[in-house]
């Protein structure tokens, strides 16, 4: 996988925004862009791979489409395309540049039965999604392709493939591959892992253990996303919020105490984090359309991004 795009991972659990952040942080990438750089690129999971975390693609509705995005890039914006990674569309580009012949092996992945082979063995679905997203990064017409993984666990599974896969194909063109791929996920100049979590105890806990395990396996430094923070009216004044945080002990349940004790468990959740892990705090914006919404977080994420 090398080329010349920087790839963007964006990982998280389900219900954490992670495909609007994904959408978000792609369009503020092409927002940054001057025009002589090449395109941005944001990507999903086909569906095979989302049936498998019991999941869907999402990002194609996100992104205001009607229909499944295509393996093929198509444009949104001036700077900005969408596709689905597809293990086929991986395999035939894998064969047709690296095997000789491979231009007649690719067409023998169209047989039914070989596809349905590749498709049933161990990990092959996966190899050619990230045979895919190489090709993609190396067509040399994106500066960066985002990624939407379709869950937490598959982040890791990800992560460990290349190199489980290398233990078991010891030589030849694929095994090269692999190396260049482990290599490429493992340089922080290519490769940045984002995960997208809740300032919530409990999804603050997950995400310190999804950070840890990434890192044993040599990924760079995961940066954390906090989506939809919580409103602050005391607009970090210490001080006046402890007053607040006395006032709601001393009388119980009153008007606003809700809202005050969301904004309590965030703050100690966030203080959790180790704060150089933690890329940016975003609100909780509500009463938008989905459209809208990515509109919005693109902006807080411009200076994020890059």
């Amino acid at each position: 996988m090398s080329g010349k795009s920087r790839l963007h991972f964006i990982a998280g659990k389900g219900g954490v925004g992670r495909t609007t952040i994904a959408a978000a942080l792609a369009q503020a990438l092409a927002q940054a862009a001057p025009p002589s750089r090449p395109r941005v690129l944001v990507v999903e999971m086909d569906e095979a791979t989302t049936r498998a975390v019991g999941e869907h693609p999402a990002l194609a509705a996100t992104l205001g489409r009607g229909e499944a995005l295509p393996p093929e890039p198509v444009r949104l914006s001036a700077h900005l395309d969408a596709a689905r990674l597809c293990s086929m569309t991986g395999h035939e580009a894998f064969l047709k540049g690296h095997l000789p012949g491979g231009a007649l092996i690719a067409a023998a992945l169209r047989s039914k039965a070989v596809r349905r082979f590749l498709e049933s063995g161990p990990s092959f679905h996966e190899l050619g999604q990230i045979a895919h997203l190489a090709h993609l990064a190396h067509s040399g017409h994106y500066a960066h392709i985002v990624v939407d993984l379709p869950a937490t666990g598959h982040a890791l599974g990800l992560a460990r493939l290349p190199e489980s896969m290398r233990r078991i194909i010891s030589a030849g063109p694929v095994a090269r591959a692999l190396d260049q791929c482990t290599l490429t996920l493992r340089d922080p100049r290519r490769t940045t892992a984002w995960i997208v979590a809740l300032p919530e105890l409990l999804p603050v806990s997950e995400t310190l253990e999804l950070v840890e395990a990434l890192e044993r396996e040599g990924l760079p430094p995961p940066r954390v996303l906090l989506n939809r923070w919580p409103a602050d009216p005391f607009s970090g004044d210490e001080a006046l919020r402890e007053a607040a945080a006395a006032f709601f002990d001393a009388h119980g349940p009153v008007g606003g105490s809700v809202a005050f004790g969301r904004l309590q468990e965030a703050i100690e959740a966030r203080a959790r984090l180790p704060a150089a892990r933690i890329a940016a705090t975003l609100p909780h914006l509500t009463g938008r359309e989905t459209r809208a919404l990515v509109d919005a977080l693109a902006t807080s994420l411009v200076g994020v991004a890059l």
